[in-house]
């Protein structure tokens, strides 16, 4: 609609005009000259009017074009002197400018917001372009070179001689591990192009604390293991019986511990221990018990004896608030009893084939450590089972009945007991295996908290 007002206005003028022209023409032919004279300035008026409309359409398009070209958005086209027929484009020079100053608010704070977040990122970056002009270094990166005025990648030679070199000759989604062993950085690079210049932008991160981090994690697996090797994987064979036992850490090293001794002939001690606290420290005491244990579990037949000697012994050496749980028994398997004493420790589980019946065995006794070497032996006490044919003693850390689950439910000596129950018949290896996946299931997605260590004694027909 209002393109076919433009066209009449031009029409409109055009028509005038050649009107305007032949009347002057005419005038003139019949020698009128005076007349045709008067025609004249109208004629004049009528062509600037013709042209000065064309014009202001061509500046005010111009203006628009401009506008978009420098980024100038402050032009209004609300007010001018196209005519009413123009209305419309008025309109729509207004919306589009409009549009544009829009676009331009949302790129300049996403670019305030990009700049924020690399002030505020850990990991330093810096772009530049193939004459090793920087064009952006964020405060990590200042902060990991001790930098605060980088221009040109040149300067970081100051830092390494080949650092320079090093970053030009890194390429796109290549990494590099730049520094001495104490201070060790790495450098990330990817290559892009803007406006046809091409850029390099490298990200630097100190990882000195992850390699650190790293060399930890191997020497506490190498911990992990040698603490392993410390623990008996299999029980020597011993005529009518099946001993098996299990040893899981809450972390890379832990305190618990199972082990056997000796004695003496026809005999095999049995020892599980937990240390307070878990991990490294855990670990260290846990060996420095073994090593106690056996030095005295081969030279008496008597449990309470061992762990008085090993009470002694261990009081010279525990920090303040360390103690350590224990059971130990000497398996008879010639007379066939079981004779054990109880540090502290969680109690026994005893299974009477016989009755058919559980009981938890609890005789008097206090962790290793907690007093001296008089309140230890007088508190401490052997207690002997004999066994037959089907009968079984469980020993267990308090890791396993305390394994919490999503909603802080215990697993508890009833599970335990139960699920043993369902599974009487098994050998040790198979009952253990039963318990570990019962656990898990319970646990579900929960992480271990404690040290779970498990030995199963089960006697069986010779």
């Amino acid at each position: 609609m209002e393109f076919n007002r433009f066209r009449i206005n031009i029409f409109a003028r055009v028509f005038a005009l050649i009107v305007s022209i032949s009347a002057a023409a005419g005038f003139f032919y019949f020698k009128f000259y005076l007349q045709s004279g008067l025609f004249f300035p109208l004629i004049v008026y009528l062509i600037i009017s013709l042209i000065r409309f064309v014009e202001t359409t061509n500046r005010n398009l111009k203006k628009f074009l401009d506008s978009v070209r420098y980024s100038d958005f402050s032009v209004n086209f609300a007010d001018n002197n196209l005519g009413s027929s123009f209305s419309e484009l008025k309109d729509s020079f207004s919306s589009v400018i409009s549009d544009f100053r829009k676009q331009r608010k949302e790129t300049e704070e996403q670019h305030q917001y990009l700049q924020t977040v690399l002030k505020h990122i850990g990991v330093g970056f810096i772009s530049y372009d193939k004459e090793g002009i920087v064009s952006l270094v964020n405060p990590a990166a200042q902060k990991l070179l001790g930098m605060n005025n980088l221009l040109k990648i040149r300067q970081l030679n100051t830092l390494n001689p080949e650092f320079e070199r090093i970053l030009e000759e890194l390429k796109s989604d290549n990494k590099f591990l730049l520094g001495a062993d104490t201070n060790k950085i790495s450098l990330n690079a990817t290559e892009f192009v803007i406006k046809g210049k091409r850029y390099k932008l490298v990200t630097l991160q100190n990882i000195t604390g992850e390699l650190e981090r790293e060399r930890m994690a191997n020497e506490l697996e190498i911990g992990r293991k040698i603490q392993m090797r410390l623990i008996p994987q299999d029980f020597l064979p011993i005529p009518g019986y099946q001993i098996s036992g299990i040893c899981n850490p809450a972390k890379e090293v832990g305190g618990d511990y199972y082990d056997y001794a000796i004695p003496g002939e026809g005999k095999l001690g049995l020892v599980i221990g937990d240390v307070s606290g878990k991990g490294v420290p855990a670990s260290i005491y846990m060996t420095l018990a073994k090593g106690i244990f056996q030095s005295y579990a081969e030279t008496s037949h008597s449990p309470k004896e061992v762990l008085s000697s090993m009470n002694n012994s261990l009081i010279k050496h525990l920090e303040k608030g360390v103690f350590i749980t224990m059971i130990y028994g000497v398996l008879d398997y010639v007379n066939d009893t079981f004779t054990f004493c109880r540090a502290g420790h969680n109690p026994a589980i005893y299974y009477n084939s016989r009755t058919n019946e559980f009981s938890c065995l609890k005789p008097a006794g206090t962790a290793l450590g907690f007093g001296s070497s008089d309140i230890f032996r007088n508190i401490i006490t052997e207690e002997t089972v004999s066994l037959q044919d089907g009968d079984f003693v469980l020993l267990y850390t308090d890791g396993l009945t305390e394994a919490k689950n999503k909603n802080g439910g215990f697993y508890g000596e009833e599970k335990l007991i139960s699920l043993v129950k369902e599974n009487i018949s098994k050998s040790p290896s198979e009952l253990i295996l039963e318990i570990r996946n019962d656990l898990n299931n319970f646990e579900q997605d929960s992480e271990q908290y404690d040290d779970i260590t498990l030995v199963v004694i089960k006697k069986i027909a010779r």
